[in-house]
């Protein structure tokens, strides 16, 4: 049976972020994020990337299908996770809508030389 942990952040009055680990047996973490990652909340994101580093995971998926908005924050969360991996064997995936706000913004900043990024 896999792990599955459900955290929920809010703040504020209309940002909230939630988290939801996935490990299904023989196959990658997944991290399903859901809701808006910016300033409030992107420590969330960033500690559960980090929470699958520490594990020893070889792959750890991260699904942005459900994320509203991103902002600088967020980016810069994803950036201090990929730094920490020492291992070159482990690797960040990062899933996100084609057509997606969030999409346009890695691609604007260049995460696609950074991270393998699956665009659905």
């Amino acid at each position: 049976m896999g792990r599955k942990e459900m955290r929920t952040i809010k703040k504020g009055s209309s940002c909230s972020l939630s988290v939801d680990w996935d490990k299904p047996e023989g196959q990658p973490t997944t991290l399903k994020v859901l809701g808006e990652i910016d300033l409030s909340n992107a420590e969330v994101l960033e500690e559960a990337i980090n929470e699958g580093i520490l594990s020893g995971e070889k792959e750890i998926r991260i699904n942005f299908d459900d994320v509203r908005y991103l902002d600088s924050e967020g980016i810069k969360a994803l950036l201090r996770a990929q730094r920490r991996i020492k291992d070159p064997e482990v690797k960040l995936v990062l899933f996100s809508p084609s057509a997606s706000r969030v999409s346009r913004l890695f691609r604007q900043v260049g995460l696609t030389e950074v991270f393998d990024i699956n665009f659905t």
